[in-house]
Protein backbone atom coordinates (compact mmCIF):
# COMPACT_ATOMS: atom_id res chain seq x y z
CA UNK A 1 0.00 0.00 0.00
CA UNK A 2 0.60 3.66 -0.32
CA UNK A 3 1.17 5.65 3.06
CA UNK A 4 0.02 9.47 3.36
CA UNK A 5 2.52 10.39 5.62
CA UNK A 6 4.85 12.65 4.31
CA UNK A 7 7.75 14.36 5.62
CA UNK A 8 7.48 17.61 7.89
CA UNK A 9 9.73 20.40 5.76
CA UNK A 10 10.34 23.73 7.77
CA UNK A 11 9.66 26.70 6.15
CA UNK A 12 12.51 28.75 4.68
CA UNK A 13 14.19 31.16 7.21
CA UNK A 14 13.29 34.01 4.97
CA UNK A 15 9.83 33.20 5.62
CA UNK A 16 9.93 32.96 9.46
CA UNK A 17 11.91 36.59 9.71
CA UNK A 18 9.28 38.37 7.96
CA UNK A 19 6.22 36.63 9.53
CA UNK A 20 8.41 37.48 12.66
CA UNK A 21 8.52 40.99 11.55
CA UNK A 22 4.89 41.13 10.51
CA UNK A 23 4.54 40.68 14.48
CA UNK A 24 7.09 43.10 15.25
CA UNK A 25 5.53 45.83 13.60
CA UNK A 26 1.91 45.02 14.51
CA UNK A 27 3.61 45.35 18.72
CA UNK A 28 5.19 48.10 17.85
CA UNK A 29 2.28 49.99 16.51
CA UNK A 30 0.04 48.68 19.45
CA UNK A 31 2.49 50.32 21.67
CA UNK A 32 2.66 53.82 19.43
CA UNK A 33 -1.39 53.87 20.27
CA UNK A 34 -0.95 52.98 23.71
CA UNK A 35 1.22 56.11 23.89
CA UNK A 36 -1.75 58.24 23.06
CA UNK A 37 -3.76 57.81 25.77
CA UNK A 38 -0.98 58.82 28.23
CA UNK A 39 -0.28 55.59 30.27
CA UNK A 40 3.00 54.38 29.16
CA UNK A 41 6.01 56.52 27.41
CA UNK A 42 7.38 55.09 24.41
CA UNK A 43 11.33 55.47 23.75
CA UNK A 44 10.37 55.67 19.67
CA UNK A 45 8.75 57.76 17.62
CA UNK A 46 6.86 56.94 13.69
CA UNK A 47 7.58 60.23 12.00
CA UNK A 48 6.82 61.25 8.77
CA UNK A 49 7.98 64.11 7.10
CA UNK A 50 5.71 67.48 5.64
CA UNK A 51 6.16 66.62 1.53
CA UNK A 52 6.28 70.54 1.38
CA UNK A 53 9.37 70.43 3.92
CA UNK A 54 12.52 72.01 1.68
CA UNK A 55 14.73 70.09 2.86
CA UNK A 56 16.56 67.09 1.59
CA UNK A 57 16.49 63.48 3.49
CA UNK A 58 20.78 63.45 3.14
CA UNK A 59 20.41 67.11 5.39
CA UNK A 60 18.08 65.66 8.05
CA UNK A 61 19.32 61.98 8.20
CA UNK A 62 22.79 60.28 8.09
CA UNK A 63 21.54 56.24 6.46
CA UNK A 64 24.19 53.46 6.69
CA UNK A 65 23.52 51.41 4.24
CA UNK A 66 25.97 48.94 5.84
CA UNK A 67 23.72 48.05 8.65
CA UNK A 68 21.03 46.31 7.33
CA UNK A 69 17.79 46.13 10.01
CA UNK A 70 16.07 44.11 7.52
CA UNK A 71 14.17 43.52 3.83
CA UNK A 72 10.68 42.95 2.51
CA UNK A 73 8.68 42.88 -0.82
CA UNK A 74 9.07 46.79 -0.99
CA UNK A 75 12.56 47.65 -0.16
CA UNK A 76 15.06 47.27 2.73
CA UNK A 77 15.83 49.17 6.19
CA UNK A 78 18.96 50.44 7.28
CA UNK A 79 19.80 51.91 10.96
CA UNK A 80 21.10 55.93 10.45
CA UNK A 81 20.69 58.91 13.01
CA UNK A 82 18.50 62.14 12.97
CA UNK A 83 21.35 64.63 12.12
CA UNK A 84 20.15 67.64 14.56
CA UNK A 85 20.13 65.72 18.02
CA UNK A 86 21.62 61.90 16.96
CA UNK A 87 18.71 59.74 17.84
CA UNK A 88 19.07 56.51 16.08
CA UNK A 89 16.05 55.59 13.52
CA UNK A 90 15.41 52.86 11.17
CA UNK A 91 15.10 54.32 7.32
CA UNK A 92 12.75 52.78 5.11
CA UNK A 93 14.71 52.63 1.33
CA UNK A 94 11.66 51.83 -0.76
CA UNK A 95 12.29 50.62 -5.08
CA UNK A 96 10.99 52.66 -6.75
CA UNK A 97 10.82 50.70 -10.04
CA UNK A 98 7.81 50.27 -12.14
CA UNK A 99 6.29 47.02 -12.03
CA UNK A 100 5.83 45.45 -16.33
CA UNK A 101 2.49 42.95 -16.26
Amino acid sequence: GTSDTKSVVPPPLAVIYQKLAYLLLDTINEAVKSTNDGRMRSSFKIVRGPESDSKDFADLYDMNEKEILGMGRFGMVFGGTMRRNGVRVAIKKIQTTECSQ
